[in-house]
């Protein structure tokens, strides 16, 4: 009989050591609407991804001293795993090869390639709706490389490849885009990121409790009718109240380093681009409703949108260009 207890208890304790090499081993996996989404679990932080379409980090939750959960990432409760960047308003959807719309001898969804042709070119490009495999994951981080399709081979048709890795921690995310130039000549891009923000996190505030801290000295706002970038008047104070922030693209940024958070100074996300080195072309655009929508848009940008084609940073033939971006609390 003790034989018999041994056995039980032996079959257990292997079960249970299994069970807790599994979680540490890798995310869990998770089936919905035909997706396979991944939870990344790191400290008290819960990722989830929907990889294989889009590379998408679709939200972030913390959970508090208290035992409540703060959402960090917002992703729409009961929403759709799939959509794009113009269906699903959550996430942190990612851009390539450029940010924002683009224009071509005045048509909208265009671009001048470096060889003279025209090429379609859809707002924001074509990988936060596109295909990626996978190459390796683990239970912090994935690398997933992008899946080239009819359109991207249209809209982009040079020899590159696109790899995208997140690392996860107990209180951040960096996700980096790798951009490998396989083609003889320089090619442009100027990806980017589009994070929303859960906002606000603490019960009884407003969006005009919050302010984000960023040192540039332009802004402009985008006519995506006209083509054209307007010139926005200086603010006192970045202030998500303010509906002067809905569509406001931040340029002339004299760092890399971003901080939004409640005016109180407490609780803070930092956003930290190319670890805090960011170039001429490099914006952070913000879109929001004040007290409407459940998030506001923090985007960190490579370029501005009308870039393709015009001034969107080069990468060499043979070469490779790194965008990284790294959230914090």
């Amino acid at each position: 009989m003790k034989t018999f207890k041994y056995a039980i208890y032996l079959i257990a304790a292997l079960a249970a050591f299994n069970t807790a090499f599994a979680a540490e081993d890798g995310p869990k996996i998770i089936s919905k609407d035909g997706a396979k989404l991944y939870e990344f679990y790191a400290g008290q932080s819960r990722f989830l991804m929907n990889p294989e379409e889009g590379a998408l980090l679709m939200s972030w939750h913390v959970k508090r001293a208290d035992g409540s959960e703060r959402s960090v990432i917002y992703w729409p409760e009961n929403g759709t795993v799939r959509g794009n960047i113009n269906t699903v308003y959550g996430g942190a959807p990612i851009f390539f090869p450029f940010s924002g719309i683009s224009f071509a001898d005045g048509k909208a969804n265009m671009w001048k390639t470096p060889t003279g042709q025209v090429c379609p070119m859809r707002k924001f490009g074509f990988t936060d709706n596109g295909k990626f495999e996978i190459v390796s994951v683990s239970a912090d981080s994935i690398v997933l490389k992008f899946v080239h399709g009819e359109y991207s081979k249209k809209a982009y048709p040079f020899d590159f490849d696109l790899f995208v890795s997140y690392k996860f921690s107990p209180k951040s995310y960096t996700m980096e885009m790798k951009f490998q130039n396989k083609s003889d000549i320089a090619l442009p891009w100027g990806a980017g990121c589009h994070p929303f923000v859960t906002m606000p996190w603490n019960k009884g505030e407003k969006h005009s409790d919050y302010r984000m801290l960023l040192d540039n000295d332009k802004a402009y706002y985008v006519d995506n009718a006209k083509g054209v970038l307007l010139p926005a008047a200086k603010l006192k104070e970045k202030c998500f109240g303010n509906i002067a922030m809905q569509g406001r693209i931040h340029a002339g940024l004299k760092s890399g380093i971003i901080k939004v958070g409640p005016k109180s100074g407490k609780e803070d996300i930092t956003f930290i681009i190319n670890n805090g080195k960011v170039g001429p072309t490099f914006t952070l655009v913000n879109w929001g409703k004040p007290d409407e929508t459940p998030f506001w848009a923090v985007e960190p940008w490579m370029v501005a949108p009308l870039s393709a084609g015009n001034n969107a940073p080069t990468v060499p033939a043979h070469g490779e260009g790194i965008f990284k971006v790294e959230v914090k609390l």
